[in-house]
């Protein structure tokens, strides 16, 4: 989900996605164009809103359904086209997820399965964010990072990496504040 956020912010904002790679420890994303700092960002900030939003709409069969299916899609059709490392074990087991995800939305359980992926992919994304916050001999490897050379300051990579904590907080506060609204 991480470096498919990468690969939707970059064609949204008119840029290329030439590539992507998954590894046991991660992934990357290869783009040129597009506007870069968003791009950088998204990983993350995706990841979480992503969570929020299947979170959220679980309660809603009708909309949980679909977005479960786009999701899948978008997924699916992002990683056909540009992931690029031959056929294997990995890509195997990601078109197979995108299988199982697209065939949850057909069953009772999508709610339940919604609300416990949504929970993942936030404390995933917040996981990410709190090891590379407090572990600074790799924070300069990560997005933040990343960005912060693109700007041309790498002073800036924890300032950079702690705003995308506090969005990804502001995501959440959101996401309980507007579910304590409709009173579930």
């Amino acid at each position: 989900i991480h470096e498919f956020c990468h690969a939707f912010a970059t064609i949204i904002t008119g840029g290329n996605v030439h590539q992507i790679m998954l590894y046991q420890q991660g992934g990357h994303a290869l783009t040129s164009g597009g506007f870069f700092p968003l791009i950088a960002i998204s990983g993350y900030i995706g990841t979480t809103l992503i969570g929020a939003i299947l979170i959220y709409f679980s309660i809603n069969d009708k909309i949980n359904k679909y977005n479960l299916r786009v999701l899948s899609i978008s997924i699916f059709l992002i990683y056909l086209f540009y992931y690029k490392i031959s056929f294997n074990l990995e890509f195997l087991f990601l078109i197979l997820m995108n299988i199982s995800l697209f065939l949850i939305s057909y069953t009772k359980v999508r709610a339940m399965f919604s609300l416990i992926f949504g929970n993942i992919l936030i404390l995933e994304s917040f996981n990410d964010v709190k090891i590379y916050l407090f572990n600074t001999d790799r924070i300069y490897k990560t997005d933040a990072g990343i960005l912060a050379r693109y700007i041309g300051f790498d002073f800036l990579t924890f300032p950079i990496a702690l705003f995308i904590f506090i969005v990804n907080l502001y995501i959440i506060y959101l996401l309980f504040k507007n579910m304590l609204n409709k009173k579930i």
